[in-house]
């Protein structure tokens, strides 16, 4: 399977340092989460992760908020 590099993130804040690297991929198979680590899992449009992702009642961790908002989806955290 073929990967292609969308780029590399810096997140940090007060307890927190990451470094985040973005790739895509087609993948037909099945997806199988890690309920230790996903809490749910689903395939939805861009415009409706950006939508979600203006909720802050939704639980996402923050470099992912910030990550996506880099790549135009959502908006950065507060």
């Amino acid at each position: 399977m073929a990967l292609r590099a969308l780029g590399r993130h810096l997140y940090e804040d007060d307890t927190t340092r990451v470094v985040e690297y973005a790739y895509e991929t087609v993948w037909d198979g099945p997806i199988r989460h890690q309920p230790e680590e996903i809490a749910e899992g689903r395939w939805i449009t861009l415009v409706e992760l950006a939508d979600l992702l203006t909720d802050r009642s939704i639980a996402f961790v923050p470099d992912s908020r910030q990550l996506l908002a880099r790549y135009g989806v959502g908006s950065s955290p507060a």
